[in-house]
């Protein structure tokens, strides 16, 4: 279930940058907005393709 809230959560970031493209590249450069694309498009596919997931721990101090 949590995999599934990640994965529509990064597209949501994904889908969003993807809007500023011309922004972003403007402000930061192409390589800064070619690295973070290729990042936001992988985690989507790697949530997509069940390789990647999630892990919520609690620690206490014992």
């Amino acid at each position: 279930m949590r995999r599934r809230s990640y994965r529509e959560t990064t597209a949501e970031w994904y889908r969003r940058f993807q809007q500023h493209e011309t922004e972003i590249r403007a402000q930061w450069g192409d390589q800064v907005y070619d690295d973070y694309d290729r990042y936001l498009s992988t985690c989507v596919r790697a949530f997509d393709n069940h390789w990647s997931g999630d892990v919520q721990m609690k620690l206490r101090r014992i």
